[in-house]
């Protein structure tokens, strides 16, 4: 978050806020149909994103940069395996306790 604010561009600033906005409603209202939609979307958003930047780093592994480009990879591959985790997490049914029905 910090980058997007010193960037201080509204396209690295806006994917930041919805984050945070998810995790706000993931807090607040954890069973409301907003809350289970923006979770969602923040996870296909976040592993379309992590996959993009793997995309963008792996022809850079055998060239001047193939240290930076391998760990970058390693990282932003485990970052869209996060998300995908997210976004399967999204779909399975919550299993309501005695307490909740």
């Amino acid at each position: 978050m910090a980058a997007a604010v010193v960037g201080g561009s509204f396209y690295i600033l806006w994917p930041v806020v919805a984050c945070v906005l998810g995790g706000v409603f993931l807090k607040m209202w954890p069973g409301q149909r907003i809350t289970w939609a923006w979770t969602v979307s923040t996870a296909v958003f976040g592993f379309l994103l992590a996959a993009y930047l793997v995309y963008e780093w792996l022809p850079l592994l055998g060239g001047t940069f193939s240290g930076t480009a391998a760990i970058a990879s390693v990282v932003f591959f485990v970052f869209a395996a996060l998300h995908a985790f997210l976004f399967y997490l999204g779909f399975t049914p919550v299993k309501l306790t005695s307490e909740q029905s």
